[in-house]
């Protein structure tokens, strides 16, 4: 596994983090003590435990700065899904 970390502020900078890493679900035992260590997260599905064999930093110049323009169609349309699911729940009929 590889993490990388960028540095815009002050001096721009690239740090990678190269190592194995062991995936732990929610349905393992390891889980309880890993999620204690990190604040609440809803939705939280995986945690990696990663073992850093190598670290590398070069410069960052030559990376571009990087913004949001906004939603993707995928983003859209996962609202779009969400709403209409919150319609029908709403407008479903209660039987007695």
């Amino acid at each position: 596994m590889t993490l990388m970390f960028c540095s815009f502020e002050r001096q721009p900078l690239i740090l990678r983090l190269y190592g194995t890493a062991t995936e732990i679900q929610p349905d393992q035992p390891e889980w309880d003590e890993c999620i204690g260590l990190f604040p609440p997260m809803p939705g939280a599905r995986q945690i990696f435990d990663m073992r850093v064999d190598q670290v590398q930093t070069s410069c960052g110049y030559g990376v571009p700065f990087m913004g949001r323009c906004g939603q993707s169609q995928r983003e859209r349309e996962r609202e779009r899904e969400r709403e209409r699911e919150r319609t029908r729940v709403i407008t479903q009929p209660l039987v007695w």
